[in-house]
């Protein structure tokens, strides 16, 4: 978690927005007028961009279908989006953003946890959401028995809790949630 990954993505947000419609279109493998990118180009029109956000937060499960190659690039141009959100907006994008990362089975665990670790590295140290991804990693990885791969960093994670600025009943069950996983990972 304390390294950090240098992600570019380029464009106008409002260009951002229009690529990343076009690319959910091709993975539904829509033809022209591709009714999403139809969609979210009237909602650009209206200024929308509070319904685009929730509507590609919520469809990112449709990234899971992205070919490997693409896959990471997929998701980093969906985190810059999600960005650019207004800040009370984030944690409800973030918790839907997080969700099919966590929950959809697919073959591609190593690189959902990339994308993951680039979520929470492009969050500010001091952002409380970073302990909802800290929590969407952690649970990853023990629904696929890789819960080794947090070990190293929960030497940080007294200070990181401090600098969340989570309040004691969410440390309290970040502990025991860890807790918990890494007990039944050794009872694997």
């Amino acid at each position: 978690m304390t390294s950090f990954s240098t992600v570019f993505v380029d464009g106008t947000p409002d260009a951002q927005i229009e690529e990343h419609a076009n690319y959910i279109a091709r993975l539904k493998n829509e033809t022209d007028p591709a009714p999403y990118v139809v969609e979210i180009q009237t909602l650009l029109a209206a200024s929308k961009h509070s319904e685009i956000y929730a509507k590609f937060a919520q469809d990112s499960v449709l990234l899971l279908e992205s070919p490997e190659k693409e896959f990471e690039g997929a998701f980093n141009l969906l985190i810059a989006i999600l960005k650019s959100a207004p800040p009370d907006s984030l944690p409800s994008l973030v918790q839907s953003f997080v969700k099919p990362l966590v929950n959809e089975p697919n073959d591609k665990y190593f690189a959902k946890q990339k994308v993951l670790s680039n979520l929470y590295n492009s969050l500010a140290p001091t952002s409380s959401l970073r302990y909802d991804v800290f929590l969407a990693i952690v649970d990853a990885a023990a629904r696929h028995d890789e819960i080794d791969v947090i070990l190293p960093e929960l030497q940080h994670l007294e200070g990181w809790v401090h600098e969340w600025g989570v309040g004691v009943e969410k440390e309290r069950e970040l502990y025991l949630n860890l807790s918990e996983k890494l007990i039944a990972a050794e009872e694997k």
